[in-house]
């Protein structure tokens, strides 16, 4: 496994998932493509596949100020797998990938009880070891880390189709009707990946493939602009190659514009929020913002948590939320349980601190 991706398997990434209602049940008559209120988060966490810490579910409340770490494990009484990697709400349920595990976990948003579990490329349709989830009209778009991208309906909670695209493809975004797809070439180091692929969501069918800069992560729609994160090459970091991890803006005909250094992102329609800290850790990360309109960066000045994994945005609060690992002496660790910090997205407030579990890597928010 190439070593650029080391932190994206063991992080991830945090996920607000655009949605659409189509499910007879969808937040009692509300879309949830226009949600109004927000009462909390579901946070989706790795564990250690190398430690044996298996993943885990930790459901969190704005208004109790309570999270309840383990709830898959506690209803089920069975853990979700090896490496969970993505989740969504999506009106009454929430879909969760869980990648070395190979499995998609349909569960209730309201009891926690699964469902279903589903084991891509057991129906003859091919796509395995599920990435990251985007939804949309009834539909879960799924990136498959073996070279493919498949669509769960789900009225039927099946996977019916798949389209394949370039090699391991992680975060996906959906932006004007497209599908963008990082086709990172993770499993092939020291090659690295310079590609990205765009599905027209309408046929399932695959558009074509792009250049891209060095090493491709993800994708993020924000309102009328389209931003990818690529991780350039770490391995060459004190060399005359190197590349640092850094978003662009994906502008016409394919090009593409720096915006800034950084190793991981979310965006609102006006603002990219960003980290920098390609030490992983172990030097002072930077914080910014960057105003997509006026084109400016400035200085991100929030009460920092230990060590940023993943940022994520309310879509009806607007305030962000910061995954963390806690500190043991110089590094993070990768095993001791982690939180989650809720910023006011109006002044940077540090609001409150929820404890989650070991390694947390996604976010959904409970909206209605």
């Amino acid at each position: 496994m190439k070593k650029e991706y080391v932190k994206t398997i063991c992080l991830g990434m945090l996920l607000t998932g655009a949605m659409t209602a189509c499910e007879k049940d969808d937040n009692n008559g509300l879309s949830p493509d226009f949600p109004t209120t927000s009462s909390g988060a579901f946070v989706l966490c790795q564990g250690n596949y190398y430690n044996h810490i298996p993943g885990s579910l930790t459901a969190i409340d704005y208004e109790t100020g309570q999270s309840e770490v383990g709830i898959f494990e506690k209803v089920n009484s069975r853990s979700l797998g090896d490496t969970p990697q993505c989740i969504v709400s999506y009106g009454s349920k929430l879909y969760i990938g869980t990648y070395a595990s190979n499995t998609i976990e349909i569960v209730d948003r309201s009891t926690f009880r699964s469902i279903k579990q589903l084991k891509p490329g057991d129906n003859g349709i091919e796509g395995t070891q599920p990435r990251s989830m985007v939804t949309h009209e009834g539909k879960v778009y799924i990136s498959m880390y073996d070279g493919y991208v498949a669509c769960l309906d789900t009225l039927t909670q099946t996977i019916t189709k798949s389209v394949k695209v370039g090699p391991n493809p992680d975060k996906i975004a959906l932006f004007q009707g497209k599908i963008y797809v990082p086709n990172t070439d993770g499993m092939s180091y020291p090659v690295l990946g310079d590609t990205y692929s765009v599905i027209n969501e309408s046929t399932f069918t695959l558009e074509g493939t792009y250049k891209c800069p060095l090493n491709p992560d993800s994708f993020y729609a924000a309102g009328d602009h389209l931003f990818i994160l690529c991780r350039g090459n770490y391995a060459a970091m004190d060399s005359p190659e190197y590349v640092p991890s850094a978003i662009y803006e994906i502008t016409g005909n394919g090009e593409s514009s720096y915006i800034a250094n950084a190793t991981i992102m979310t965006a609102s329609e006006k603002t990219i929020y960003m980290v920098d800290d390609p030490f992983y850790g172990s030097g002072e990360a930077s914080y910014k913002k960057y105003d997509i309109k006026s084109g400016k960066t400035t200085d991100w000045t929030i009460q920092q948590p230990e060590y940023a994994q993943g940022l994520a945005i309310d879509p009806v609060t607007n305030d962000i939320l910061i995954s963390s690992l806690v500190r043991d002496g110089q590094y993070p660790s990768f095993d001791a349980p982690g939180y989650v910090v809720r910023y006011d997205g109006e002044n940077d407030r540090w609001l409150q601190k929820f404890n989650v579990g070991s390694g947390p890597t996604a976010i959904a928010f409970n909206t209605k």
